[in-house]
């Protein structure tokens, strides 16, 4: 009899055991996400998140809502390269189909935005997509990829659920090539009309003048100048004395 009723009393205790987990999710608590965008200790502002209610989370699992359900399925990832994935995944999936988030909020000075913003409606229970857009900050591109993440999480040292949820993605700087300037395009110049060539007058050829010598030693460089009267009358006596001289030697030789 008492091994009849052991497998039931083990049945029974394992339902109790995990209909708190659930009742605790159902009860209407405040739920709030709040995105920390850094770089280092650098707050990223005016950084846009989007988050995308992608599947309702329950006993029974998660179903995915109409606008993912007949692209995707959640079953199977086991670690969180296979989320990783699937979050890129549904990112581009939700912008090339223009899928709208469902809500949408800017960083703060802080670096910070919280879900739901101001005069938003409250969020519910399930798993969510949120998207980050670039922004810029020092001259750089800050991105960082998109990541699922499930509200409220689960706490495995409190073995609790924990409604506040704060999660800070990684971010990736990029820095901008400078843009090349464009290279004007030359301006065509326009040719000049060829100028008629007239042929010059003939020029007399004159031979510079040499400068006189700062020495007395001739520049063999110059042409001697031509003699002057003076000086020929000079060569033409000299030249008779030197005759009559010859004449004179001449007759003595005779002589003796």
């Amino acid at each position: 009899m008492k091994k009849h009723l052991l497998v039931p009393m083990l049945v029974l205790a394992l339902i109790l055991a995990v209909l708190p987990v659930f009742r605790s999710i159902a009860a209407e608590q405040a739920i709030l996400l709040t995105i920390r965008f850094v770089s280092g200790e650098t707050a990223l502002s005016g950084a846009r998140f989007d988050i995308y209610y992608v599947a309702q989370f329950g006993s029974a699992g998660y179903t995915l809502v109409p606008a993912f359900a007949e692209h995707f399925t959640i079953e199977g990832y086991e670690d969180h390269y296979g989320w990783d994935a699937l979050a890129e995944q549904m990112s581009a999936f939700a912008e090339e189909n223009g899928v709208a988030p469902t809500q949408s909020g800017e960083t703060d000075s802080g670096g910070r935005v919280s879900f739901p913003g101001a005069g938003e409606p409250p969020l519910e229970e399930g798993l969510y997509l949120v998207v980050g857009h670039p922004v810029d900050s020092g001259g750089s591109t800050y991105t960082c990829l998109p990541f699922l993440v499930l509200l409220p999480s689960w706490d495995e040292e409190s073995s609790s659920w924990v409604y506040s949820v704060t999660a800070s993605p990684k971010s990736g700087s990029v820095t901008p090539q400078p843009t090349p300037s464009p290279v004007p395009s030359p301006t065509p110049t326009a040719e000049p009309s060829p100028t008629p060539t007239l042929s010059p007058s003939p020029t007399p050829d004159i031979s510079p003048t040499p400068a006189p010598p700062e020495t007395t030693t001739p520049n063999p460089t110059t042409p001697p100048s031509p003699p002057t009267g003076t000086a020929s009358i000079a060569l033409v006596g000299t030249a008779v004395i030197l005759a009559a001289l010859a004449i004179i030697l001449l007759r003595r030789k005779e002589h003796s």
